[in-house]
């Protein structure tokens, strides 16, 4: 989606030679054979169009039918706008405002076995802060699995205790609760902290026991499933309400404690989102952390999709047992489970196979699943029980059959079950051979397919919200508007119109034009794929901060070696522009022996140059400018 032309097509990156400048240029395809060529310097005016592709249609390049369009999306987003607004009003509770005890915080992280990575480290800095406030926290955490979430979690937990408050973490199966009851215990243990779980693991007796302790509020962290919604439960000094996988809860259970214990802080940790939570985060009704960086040395997980086929089976699970792995394999109705294990472990007399399912007595389940752990069979065949599970790094290849009746978050938190260490893992997504799917299951479907590098949750969760909608907040007309401009640019008018209802003040950022007689693109030699080009180009083009030009930089040289020349010359226009913004210049041009600098107020400034070095030069008379900048109108 262009800013001023709306949707085209992207066919290439050409190099064309422009004022004596070579320079890359990115061609986009119109309708009626149309064709625009952008400046690969200015291709932030270019967004990613995320939307439906069986409904999507070319723009023309007259840029009518954008104007009307985005002019109708616009005036129904500002009447959405105001809705969010009054719900944010009525969200903006009081809260707790936590203190904070720095040395025994300090304490607690240094007995965390691993160095936070960047996005942990601004997770737990943006949750302290919302804790420490006087506005109740209601912030959603999302990043894949195995990416820290629990640990970002933890650390609001123990400011909470510290302050003598009481946290509930509810979790959606009595797997996963089990979990994490032995996780915070571990990581708790040099602590003063009672940790005690509810769910139907816990014999009725103990359950009463416990009860009575929490209504006594001799319990500082309260693990268990809904199970912890039930009235009986008082909970006299709760502070911290923690959310896992709030995917698998509905909007009256995730609502329930949080309207009971009103000033209640709420942090909501999940790998693929809702798309109603999602809308919310991006309305800026929730606070939202992204937790992007995967562990050291993890792999994506190759994702096809295709027809049930039993010879593929047979070649996945006999190629994982020979590399000494183990699988899952999905099925999802209870009922044929056991006429599925005999198939296939007569096709397979080698391999070795059990199964489990919710009707299963719990222990039964545990016996299993221990026996699975330690290596004893090759492949658990399971419903849908496993996907809240314990990690398993030897378990790399999971099938799920009939996977177009799953969702993109079901099918998503599954596959995490694999890939857990650092082999290459394997998901075969399949469906009936003569099924004819709908649009919207292909959609998904090949969704899961092109997202199989590491930390994709959040790019799922947003095609989720593409497919499906934004469920009862957004409503089916602003689905449709998602559609017709892609997401990127709604959720852009979205926080537009949000700002200017809550009296904040958007600045449009300021469209810088270069033109200098330089040689400035990223050779194909260096970086091979276009669209990794692209990406880059993208980047650079969005820098505002010379710091952040710098580290990008650095990246490049550490994963595609010495940086050419040429590139060297783009990061220095790219540097330019970032100065002619802050300095209120919208064109910089060079002619002959001349420099011409365009302000925004229309004023046009020359200066001749008096070296060789035009870079320099151009950059020498910015910074003049941005000396002189107060006497200018701000933008």
């Amino acid at each position: 989606i262009h800013k001023k032309f709306g949707i085209g097509q992207f066919e290439s990156i050409e190099k064309i030679e422009h004022n004596s400048m070579i320079s890359d240029f990115l061609k986009l395809k119109y309708r009626d054979s149309g064709r625009l060529y952008v400046a690969v310097e200015n291709s932030d005016l270019i967004q990613k169009y995320i939307g439906s592709k069986f409904s999507t249609k070319l723009d023309s390049l007259s840029g009518k039918s954008w104007k009307k369009t985005t002019y109708k999306v616009r005036e129904s987003v500002r009447a959405l706008s105001k809705k969010l607004v009054e719900i944010y009003k009525s969200l903006t509770r009081e809260g707790i405002s936590f203190k904070p005890y720095h040395e025994m915080e300090k304490e607690f992280a240094d007995h965390f076995p691993y160095r936070l990575t960047t996005h942990q480290e601004e997770a737990v800095k943006e949750v302290l802060n919302d804790m420490e406030s006087n506005n109740a926290m209601d912030r959603l955490v999302c990043g894949d699995v195995g990416y820290g979430k629990t640990e970002v979690a933890m650390r609001a937990a123990f400011r909470a205790v510290t302050n003598a408050y009481q946290v509930v973490l509810l979790a959606p199966t009595t797997v996963l609760a089990r979990q994490h009851f032995h996780t915070f215990r571990e990581r708790f243990k040099n602590v003063p902290v009672i940790i005690e779980m509810l769910s139907r693991l816990v014999s009725n007796l103990e359950q009463k026991n416990i009860i009575e302790r929490i209504n006594d509020g001799k319990v500082d962290i309260i693990i268990g499933t809904h199970r912890l919604l039930s009235h009986e439960l008082k909970f006299p000094s709760i502070g911290l309400i923690i959310i896992d996988e709030e995917q698998r809860f509905g909007v009256e259970q995730k609502e329930k404690l949080r309207f009971k214990f009103k000033n209640v802080e709420v942090l909501t940790l999940t790998a693929t989102p809702i798309p109603r939570t999602l809308a919310m985060a991006f309305g800026r009704i929730k606070g939202l952390s992204l937790i992007n960086t995967p562990p050291p040395g993890r792999t994506g997980i190759k994702t096809r999709v295709q027809p049930y086929e039993l010879e593929t089976i047979k070649n996945a699970i006999v190629h994982e047992a020979a590399r000494g792995g183990q699988c899952y394999y999905i099925h999802s109705r209870i009922a044929t489970i056991p006429g599925i294990t005999k198939l296939l472990q007569k096709s397979m007399p080698d391999i070795s196979f059990k199964y489990i399912h919710g009707r299963i007595k719990p222990e039964e389940i545990d016996n299993i699943m221990a026996d699975f752990i330690e290596g004893k069979f090759d492949c658990l065949i399971s419903t849908t029980l496993i996907e809240n599970g314990l990690d398993i790094p030897n378990v790399n290849t999971m099938i799920i059959d009939y996977a177009q009746k799953l969702g993109l978050a079901d099918i998503y938190q599954l596959r995490g079950r694999i890939g857990r260490s650092n082999i290459r893992a394997y998901c075969y997504l399949m469906y009936p051979e003569n099924l004819d799917l709908t649009n919207t299951v292909k959609e998904r479907l090949s969704a899961l397919s092109s997202f199989s590098a590491m930390g994709s949750g959040f790019q799922l969760a947003l095609r989720d919200l593409q497919i499906r909608g934004a469920g009862e907040l957004l409503g089916p007309e602003q689905h449709g508007n998602i559609m017709k401009v892609g997401f990127d640019y709604y959720t852009t008018i979205l926080k537009e119109e949000i700002a200017s209802l809550k009296g904040e003040e958007y600045i449009e950022p300021i469209e810088v034009k270069i033109s200098l007689p330089v040689t400035a693109y990223i050779p194909q030699h260096y970086i091979d794929s276009a669209g990794l080009r692209l990406a880059f180009y993208r980047r650079l083009s969005s820098v505002t901060e010379s710091s952040e030009l710098s580290r990008i930089k650095k990246e490049m040289k550490d994963r595609f070696g010495t940086v050419p020349r040429e590139l060297n010359t783009l990061f220095k226009i790219m540097d330019i522009k970032i100065h002619a913004a802050k300095a209120n210049i919208e064109s910089v041009a060079a002619y002959h022996s001349k420099i011409t600098f365009k302000l925004v107020t229309g004023e046009k400034i020359e200066t001749t140059i008096t070296g060789n070095n035009i870079l320099k030069e151009v950059q020498k008379e910015i910074k003049n400018f941005a000396s002189k900048l107060p006497h200018l109108p701000n933008s």
